[in-house]
């Protein structure tokens, strides 16, 4: 008695055609994610900023000393006390710090101070990017960071 043939599997013709239709779709779907990058790389050093700044604030109220953030807008990094780390935010953001004028250091560069009570001397970050603009507002009475477009 003679075995029909298998038919399982598939043969090279259906996988050559299986893989050029995958390559279509990612060739297409390539430049989308792309784009979406520049707004990213924003959002991440907007949110990075936020995150120090609680961070400041946090370690003033724990330590019952006043801690000061340090911006250096120009090299985009940023510090957390007297003689902290230095922290570098992502990508190619223009910073823009607004605070007190005692509180200006340089040019782009200065701090907004958090004090035992939670209390701040208040400031907003501005950051731009490819992908717009974002804001971080510190108020001074409440040291309550706020995290807008």
């Amino acid at each position: 008695m003679v075995k029909p043939a298998r038919t399982d599997g598939f043969t090279l013709l259906e996988l050559l055609v299986v893989l050029a239709i995958v390559a279509l779709m990612t060739a297409i779907a390539a430049p989308r994610f792309a784009a979406a990058l520049p707004g990213a790389e924003l959002d991440s050093g907007a949110r990075k900023l936020a995150a120090g700044l609680r961070e400041a604030r946090s370690l003033a109220v724990s330590t019952n000393r006043a801690v000061p953030f340090t911006l250096r807008g120009g090299a985009n990094l940023y510090t957390i006390g007297r003689g902290g780390e230095s922290r570098q935010l992502p990508g190619k953001l223009a910073i823009t710090l607004v605070t007190g004028r005692r509180e200006i250091s340089g040019a782009n560069q200065g701090s907004i101070r958090f004090f035992p009570d939670g209390s701040s001397t208040g400031g907003r970050i501005e950051l731009k990017g490819a992908g717009g603009k974002r804001s971080i507002e510190v108020d001074w009475l409440t040291g309550r960071i706020r995290l807008g477009e």
